[in-house]
């Protein structure tokens, strides 16, 4: 959820942005939204009628779902994280095989969402601090439609250092679409919303960022070792408060899931039984 506004404005500086950073960030935002406006990033919100569906979890984010609610005069509700899988897929199934042969908590995910792709480079730096722990992980490496479809060659092989995937072939398992089964966040924000989410997570102390070489504007494979490290390899104070606090809220959001889903529920036949009076 975004609103426009100023550093000085905005009553919630964990995850606010420097305002010299706001309009490359807006900028960015914008090239994904369609009929934005000028008091408000999501222009869909002004066409909704009295109510505005949130992907998110009133548990996590109820305070700026109220604040959203204040500027745009309509009620967001939060209808949950909507995490979907399909447990009998076929590469779901063998990933599963090779988690249980690890040790628990030993295993990190990666991935950067559907809409984002790294560079050769910025896979070559992630590659090199894996390569640097000692730890599993499981990385999901996504390429553009355009090349998925065959239009560009990329493959998997070719972006990864020479060597890296005969190194790590017990530690590793690379594939195009790999789901998560927990929460605890290793946060390398790339654009768009993700540098809030990762501040978010941050915030609910269930994360750590990933120092950024903002010269040459990629994560270095030495800052990725050290930040997986600290939430996967050192047994220490920070990982246990990591490890402790991200179960709780797997466990809270899966909990208030169907208390989610039964409020947007209710909210809808309100708006039903409005429009047939």
């Amino acid at each position: 959820m975004y609103s426009v506004g100023s550093g000085a404005t905005f009553p919630f500086p964990a995850i606010g942005l420097p305002d010299d950073d706001l309009p490359r960030w807006l900028a960015l935002l914008a090239q994904n939204l369609k009929d934005a406006d000028d008091d408000f990033a999501y222009g869909a919100m002004a066409r909704s009628t009295d109510i505005v569906l949130s992907k998110s979890s009133k548990h996590v984010e109820e305070k700026y779902a109220d604040y959203l609610s204040a500027l745009n005069k309509k009620q967001i509700v939060c209808i949950g994280p909507l995490i979907a899988a399909d447990a009998n897929r076929h590469g779901d199934i063998e990933i599963m095989k090779w988690l249980n042969g690890k040790n628990l908590d030993s295993t990190i995910y990666i991935s950067f969402g559907s809409e984002l792709f790294l560079s050769k480079k910025q896979i070559e730096e992630i590659a090199k601090g894996l390569d640097l722990c000692d730890a599993n992980f499981l990385w999901v490496i996504r390429f553009p439609a355009e090349v998925e479809a065959g239009l560009g060659i990329r493959l998997i092989e070719e972006e990864l250092p020479a060597g890296f995937l005969e190194t790590v072939k017990e530690m590793g398992a690379i594939d195009k679409d790999i789901r998560p089964s927990e929460y605890r966040w290793l946060s390398m924000p790339m654009n768009v919303d993700q540098p809030m989410n990762a501040q978010l997570m941050v915030e609910l102390g269930v994360g750590v960022v990933v120092e950024k070489d903002h010269e040459n504007e990629v994560y270095v494979g030495e800052e990725v070792a050290k930040a997986i490290n600290k939430v996967i390899v050192e047994k220490n104070v920070l990982y246990e408060g990591l490890r402790s606090r991200a179960q709780k809220l797997s466990e809270t959001l899966r909990e208030k899931e169907d208390e989610e889903v039964n409020e947007v529920a209710q909210q809808l036949l309100k708006i039903c039984a409005k429009n047939k009076k």
